[in-house]
């Protein structure tokens, strides 16, 4: 049905009214014409005027014809391909027998290679499977002293003179006794018929089995490549099911022989004779049994067989199992078998647009893969739900969905909860139909997860390398890791193959090397014969220095911090003995510097002082040097890159120095003394000291009363603003440790002189390791990205795709104050590994007072990259410092554990009311995708007005009219 609608903006009240008027309009102008006019000429061209009028008045109503109708159109059927990187990964870790059936699958073996045992023993099988059920499985049990009854129906109790009743038992007991010798012999006859078929049975098993065997060893049977052991071991089996069936026909033989012989010579057929009969063909039913039960094994065996052989086409067929990519099958059996699943899918659903993850769009509007552009566009990471919310969004809300046809490994590195996305799909009412793609046993991976190494070490030193490492799958060699130096190997190590991991195969692992400044590692790697080298390899940044340390020490008296640390500094090999020099003023003649080249003299001239590397000042009085050593100490530091450590002490140590010309050295700042307990106490780190690796809070052994804990600290100091506290007394903030740079060298001040009780009931060892960190940082080169007025800090140096890297930032101001409302920026400046150049400026923002900043630099592509500050206010000064680091793909979670996540798979198919299929069923697919349309009501509109016959029917009645005023000379 339809309706007439207008499609101008104009009622069909306004026609309505407007149309007499035109009427009367016509009949009004076009009197005078009809005058002379015939009764019927009037009516005539009165009648074609107002028609053609009332035609072009329609026009401008502009009538439309409205219809409405039900037509069927196919429902959106997405076909979504996992692209991520882990399907880009072959699947070496299946069996032979697995790689075989796979092989002839999908078409990359002819079926002529592989034998299979069902098809070659065809209905011979099914027949012996049937009459295997035919021989009944439950026992048939004979007394073994019971005599098989005579022909004439005497029981053999009754031939017997040791049966016969001499007791004179009364002819009631003997009639009882009567019958219930005839109920056992029936049971007995029914028994014994029963063998009798049983046996018959077993016999015709048998025959099955032998035609079997023959057709096994016929010359001229079709075998494939069947190993010829394993056909022998199976008509082996066949030929004692057959060699059993002639015994026991022929022992049946002997046992009717032996009836027929009963009434000559009174023998008897005992019931062993029986049961020996019925137990052989019990075992022979169970060794049938087995035989047909162990096809599957036989075939496994035969198809792990047939992956071993030499023959070029299942070599080939081998390689290409081992060694093909999953994407690489899954494009194999889409487009390139014989009967290929995309154009069936396609040809039942015509609306079908294939997305892949990675890519927004439809690959190709053609329908087509292309392995190239699917490797651009391929995904890092497995993130089911912004994968499907992709999809929908593309899809759109107009297009129904129904189904889905998923082919995917299942492995999602989103974090989302599974049950969530299944929920999501339940309520679009969305069935998935999946495929899943890869083996359900991970890829055999030996990968460096993680490594942690000193940042500083000394030539000679034995450092540990702790690694993080996975190892899954069978490796058919060793696992072995290797440092390296430019291409050259430093050391290899031969992990154990009994060392205890978690689920995952990951486990932690340490490597012991001395370190040697001429070869010195700069990655570290995992050699295995594993499919995923990507994760195999680690790079190694750590300074090392060669040189040995020329120390200058000074204190007042030999304290016991001081003495402690004189005999440890003597006893490190990394020192220069010959250089140290070591000098208590208070055991000085007058308690004045002697200067000279002595071991206890203090340098006599500048450049003397410049050839140290280290300068420790103790507890002595800044009186002791005069204005130029002064001058040459602040010099050491800030011209020549010095380090110098001020060792606080209850004296002169600090609190001297302040107003001197050696004031502007000191990190800390004189402040109002805060009391502080005699209970004991110990260093507590920093935020800034947690983060660097040159502190370490101390694990051993302490006490009740206070051994092993400090007990003096400087309580009249604070940090300067330039300053970094890296360790302190957590219950006053006192400063313990607090490090500044000066000019091009570097300060340290400790505030107690008691690190020397850590030796309670541990020797040298938490002593040692303190001041050896100390050292380390002392004499190393000052720390990238920091200078006196900016220091940049990132958590790492290698970041992966998926992080925003942060940088914090702490700017101290010209006027040596904390540096806050700083509006600058931080320059990143890198390039891609497609050369393409990355410079950008990004604004950092405060986050605490005291001069903290940061800043995200957000997800970058794979590159090296540099951060610098830029400064507004400290503009002139000399802020030329920045941190290199690097992005390197997000794969560690994504190749972390390859494998299908089968169950994961099944449940998103199963709970939406789909089916899953392995990928060995990829043919089932089609079937389970049914073709999707649905009913939709259409409107239709034929605009009148605007349609060629209206135009005509208008032009014939004008023409008519003409003709007509023609014919009564109105013209």
């Amino acid at each position: 049905m339809g309706k007439l609608i207008s499609a101008a903006p104009i009622s069909a009240w306004w026609f309505l009214l407007v149309w007499p008027f035109l009427l009367a309009a016509i009949t009004i102008f076009y009197r005078g014409e009809w005058r002379d006019l015939p009764g019927g000429g009037k009516m005539a061209l009165w009648a074609l005027r107002c028609l053609a009028a009332t035609l072009l008045l329609l026009c401008l109503v502009q009538p439309v014809w409205e219809t409405e109708f039900e037509k069927t159109e196919p429902r959106v059927v997405p076909i979504f391909v996992d692209n991520s990187l882990s399907m880009w990964y072959p699947d070496p870790q299946r069996g032979g027998a697995e790689k075989v059936r796979l092989a002839e699958k999908i078409e990359f073996l002819a079926p002529e290679h592989r034998f299979k045992f069902e098809p070659f023993f065809g209905r011979s099988l099914i027949y012996a499977r049937s009459a295997l059920d035919e021989v009944p499985i439950e026992d048939l049990s004979f007394d073994l002293k019971s005599p098989r009854p005579s022909s004439s129906g005497q029981s053999s109790s009754e031939a017997s003179s040791s049966g016969l009743k001499k007791d004179g038992s009364s002819a009631e007991e003997k009639e009882e006794e009567k019958e219930e010798e005839e109920t056992a012999e029936e049971k007995l006859e029914e028994k014994i018929d029963a063998l009798e078929e049983r046996l018959d049975a077993f016999i015709d098993l048998a025959e099955i089995l032998e035609d079997m065997m023959e057709d096994l060893q016929n010359p001229k049977a079709n075998l494939a490549h069947l190993a010829d052991e394993l056909r022998q071991e199976a008509a082996s089996a066949m030929l004692t099911v057959v060699t059993r069936a002639k015994t026991l026909e022929e022992n049946w033989k002997d046992i009717e022989k032996k009836k027929k012989e009963l009434e000559e010579d009174e023998q008897t057929v005992t019931g062993r004779d029986y049961q020996l009969l019925a137990d052989s063909i019990r075992e022979g039913r169970g060794e049938v049994a087995e035989f047909l039960d162990e096809i599957e094994d036989y075939q496994f065996r035969a198809d792990t067989l047939l992956s071993e052989s030499d023959e070029p086409e299942v070599v080939e067929a081998m390689d290409k199992m081992e060694n093909l990519p999953r994407m690489d099958l899954v494009l194999h059996i889409m487009e390139k078998i014989r009967k290929p699943i995309l154009p069936l899918l396609l040809r039942k659903n015509e609306n079908s647009p294939i997305f892949t993850f990675g890519h927004a769009e439809e690959i190709d509007k053609a329908k087509q893969f292309n392995s190239d552009g699917l490797k651009k566009v391929r995904a890092l990471k497995t993130d089911f739900p912004a994968e499907f919310a992709r999809l929908f969004s593309f899809i759109g809300e107009d297009e129904e969905m129904q189904q889905l046809v998923l082919i995917s490994d299942g492995r999602d590195h989103s974090g989302a909860v599974e049950t969530e996305l299944v929920e999501l799909l339940k309520q679009k009412q969305l069935k998935v139909v999946g495929l899943g793609v890869g083996s359900t046993e991970p890829i055999p991976d030996a990968a460096i997860i993680n490594s942690e190494l000193p940042s500083r070490v000394f030539h000679g030193d034995t450092v540990k390398l702790k690694l993080k490492l996975k190892l899954v799958g069978e490796h058919d060699g060793p696992v072995k890791i290797r440092l390296m130096s430019d291409d050259k190997e430093v050391l290899t190590k031969v992990l154990p193959k009994d060392l205890e991991r978690d689920e995952l195969g990951r486990f932690d692992y340490t490597i012991e090397f001395k370190v040697d400044a001429d070869k010195q590692p700069d990655r570290v790697e995992l050699v295995s014969d594993d499919k995923i080298p990507e994760n195999n390899e680690r790079s190694l940044e750590f300074w090392v220095r060669k040189e040995h340390i020329r120390a200058l020490f000074l204190d007042e008296f030999p304290r016991w911090e001081s003495r402690y640390l004189n005999m440890m500094l003597r006893r490190d090999k990394r020192m220069d003995l010959k250089e140290m020099r070591v000098i208590f003023t208070g055991s000085l003649k007058d308690q004045k510097l002697k200067r000279g080249n002595g071991y206890r003299d203090f340098p006599a001239d500048k450049e003397s002082l410049f050839n140290f590397d280290l300068i420790i000042l103790g507890d002595v009085s800044p009186d002791i040097f005069t204005d130029d050593e002064k001058n040459s100490l602040v010099s050491f530091v800030k011209d020549n890159g010095g380090t110098l450590i001020f060792l606080a002490g209850r004296n002169y140590m600090p609190n001297t120095y302040y107003g001197t010309s050696l004031e502007p050295l000191l990190p800390v700042e004189r402040v109002r003394r805060t009391a502080v307990g005699l209970s004991g106490f110990q260093p507590s780190l920093t935020q800034e000291g947690e983060a660097i690796d040159y502190m370490e809070e101390y694990k051993g052994k302490t006490d009740d009363a206070g051994h092993g804990k400090l007990h003096w600290v400087r309580s009249d100091v604070s940090s300067a603003p330039t300053a970094t506290v890296l360790a302190e007394v957590s219950s006053t903030d006192l400063p313990l440790v607090v490090t500044s740079y000066f000019g091009a060298g570097k300060l340290l001040y400790l505030g107690s002189d008691e690190f020397w009780r850590w030796r309670f009931r541990e020797g040298w060892k938490h002593h040692h390791d303190f001041w050896s960190l100390i050292l380390l940082w002392a004499t190393s080169e000052k720390i990238e990205g920091e200078n006196r007025f900016v220091k940049l800090h990132m958590a790492k140096r290698r970041f992966s795709t998926a992080d925003n890297p942060e940088i914090k930032i702490k700017l101290v101001g010209k006027d040596g104050k904390p540096l806050e409302g700083s509006l600058g920026l931080i320059h990143l400046i890198g390039q891609d590994e497609d050369g393409e150049k990355i410079d950008k400026k990004l604004p950092y923002r405060s986050v605490d007072l005291g001069g903290s900043y940061r800043v995200e630099l957000g997800q970058l592509p794979p590159g090296d990259y540099r951060i610098e500050p830029k400064v507004d206010e400290l503009t002139g000064e000399e802020t030329d410092v920045g941190l290199n680091f690097e992005i390197v793909e997000e794969s560690s979670q994504e190749t972390l554990y390859i494998r299908q996540n089968q169950s994961f798979l099944k449940r998103l198919c199963e709970e939406t009311g789909g089916q899953y299929f392995d990928f060995g069923e990829y043919d089932k697919l089609i079937e389970a995708v049914h073709k999707d349309i649905r009913e939709v009501k259409r409107t239709e509109q034929n605009e009148l007005w605007d349609t060629w016959w209206m135009i005509f029917a208008v032009t014939i009645l004008l023409v008519i009219e003409w003709c007509l005023r023609k014919r009564f000379n109105l013209i």
